[in-house]
């Protein structure tokens, strides 16, 4: 995967590598391939938000953005991570990794039990359906 993090002079190189570090671990949470990630640091105007972060990940061409400031640079990293996990999380379609595990289908899960590859999912029944009933050509729920 291929970080790039541009950051102005006054961001120290260690918050780069912070970023390299953090970002860089988000790949175990997408089953898809992440072809590209950008984070990019600038100067806030705003002295209780001093550093601003932006990134840019390409899913599987599926490009997820998060933007956040904060006081440090390494509190606006650890933002943009968080957001960017609940976005790869929420369009990532398996079950898994909506848990936070990283394993295939078919294997076992640890703390869990075995899920076999065939096993298709049941659809929801509810136990006791609600009742309606029609009166003037509308439906009602009792």
């Amino acid at each position: 995967m291929d970080i790039q993090v541009v950051r102005p002079a006054s961001i120290a190189q260690s918050a780069a590598e912070y970023a390299r570090q953090k970002i860089g671990h988000l790949a175990r949470y997408s089953r898809e391939p992440i072809r590209f990630v950008r984070v990019a640091f600038s100067a806030s105007g705003n002295p209780a938000a001093a550093v601003r972060v932006r990134a840019s990940i390409d899913v599987d061409g599926r490009v997820l953005q998060a933007v956040t400031q904060a006081a440090t640079a390494r509190e606006a990293i650890d933002a943009v991570d968080a957001k960017l996990r609940r976005q790869i999380v929420r369009v990532n379609p398996h079950w898994e990794a909506r848990r936070g595990r990283t394993v295939s289908i078919g294997r076992r899960i640890p703390g869990g039990t075995n899920v076999p590859s065939d096993r298709e999912a049941e659809p929801y029944q509810a136990a006791d359906p609600p009742r309606t009933m029609e009166r003037e050509g509308t439906w009602e729920t009792r």
